[in-house]
């Protein structure tokens, strides 16, 4: 018996040498199967452990009254730690390479007739670093947004987790991607190198112009605060993309004004910006511009009965938001800063462009 106690005690404490073992190799610049083996402890034994506790400490402050209580709240913590470690591994086996297609509708009196059904891809926040030891997600990834069908694919940003490295062993199947009127995108913050092993500006610098290069071999149109007007007959969209504008000063690289600069008054336009804040903070007060795409957010990779961690930092995390003519949507990304997704699935959106009925009008 003491000799089975002795196991479990050594046993109870392997996940914490083994959590330590990966925090120490990840504060040394080793990222991946370190990173890997991180979150599965986390989600799979730390968060149950965690959970199972709290229950039962629970269990044993209302025992002080009513002594059922302690058996009770370790039946309660032993249930909620076992989906706990179900959810867990299902996350990090299957859940953050399990593709979606999200659907959205916008609906605009100002958009020009021509346009009306014009269908937009969008898929944001690859962080490929992470599908190193994946590349068949993100070739599956670029086959399904292309069976869409859609008139033009977005990509609005995070293309890698720190450095354009990481981008290199997906230029094929990135390459594949194809619409009508092209593949646009803009930069996110982890694009800009920021969260790299420290290193002298010019060698950041380096890394940036790296993407830049790539995603124009790509075939892609990176918009670098610019904007490129689509035409169907005598109607026009403008699509205008601006660098990173978030609340941080460090990934603050981005010109609105540049942006639009050039496009005509009263033209309908689709901003593609990283981050929903800059939405917030500058769209709505000084712009009129109808519609917004976004990702940055990630939903935190955790999405539970339309609820997500993500909330508690900003209303904007994932999905449509509209205040009156002006439209935000917000893309939960299609890939994962560390290999785990539970509910907040890998997302593609379908966005389609539309013109209000005549009722819808009427109403109006």
């Amino acid at each position: 018996m003491r000799h089975m106690d002795a196991i479990w005690q050594i046993l109870w404490w392997v996940p914490s040498f083994l959590l330590c073992c990966c925090f120490s190799l990840i504060a040394t610049g080793h990222w991946g199967w370190p990173a890997n083996g991180l979150m599965a402890l986390v989600v799979c034994i730390v968060i149950p452990e965690l959970l199972y506790t709290v229950i039962t400490l629970i269990g044993l402050l209302v025992g002080t009254f009513h002594p059922d209580a302690i058996d009770v709240s370790r039946i309660i913590g032993a249930v909620l730690a076992t989906i706990a470690f179900v959810c867990g591994l299902y996350g990090v086996m299957v859940g953050w390479k399990r593709i979606s297609v999200t659907e959205v509708s916008i609906s605009s009196r100002d958009l020009p007739p021509a346009f009306d059904g014009y269908r937009i891809a969008q898929i944001s926040d690859m962080h490929l670093g992470t599908f190193a030891r994946e590349p068949k997600f993100v070739e599956r990834l670029a086959a399904k947004v292309n069976s869409l069908g859609a008139d033009i694919i977005v990509f609005t940003g995070d293309l890698v987790n720190f450095t354009s490295a990481e981008a290199m062993p997906f230029t094929g199947c990135l390459s594949s991607l194809s619409a009508p009127d092209g593949v646009l995108s803009v930069l996110g913050n982890h694009d800009y190198a920021l969260y790299a092993p420290v290193e002298t500006p010019d060698a950041l610098q380096k890394h940036v112009d790296r993407i830049i290069s790539l995603e124009r071999k790509l075939g892609w149109r990176l918009l670098l605060d610019e904007n490129v007007e689509i035409r169907r007959g005598s109607d026009s969209i403008w699509i205008a993309g601006v660098q990173n504008i978030g609340r941080q000063s460090r990934s603050c690289k981005g010109d609105l004004k540049l942006a639009l600069r050039g496009i005509p008054a009263k033209a309908f336009i689709i901003l593609l910006s990283h981050d929903p804040a800059h939405w917030v903070d500058e769209v709505i007060p000084s712009t009129d511009i109808p519609v917004t795409l976004s990702g940055h957010t990630h939903a935190m990779q955790f999405k539970i009965f339309g609820w997500s961690p993500s909330s508690l930092i900003s209303p904007h995390w994932g999905g449509h938001f509209n205040e009156g003519d002006q439209h935000l949507f917000v893309s939960t990304g299609a890939g994962a800063n560390l290999p785990f997704r539970f509910g907040a699935w890998p997302e593609i959106a379908l966005i389609t462009l539309s013109r209000p009925s005549a009722s819808e009008c009427h109403t109006d």
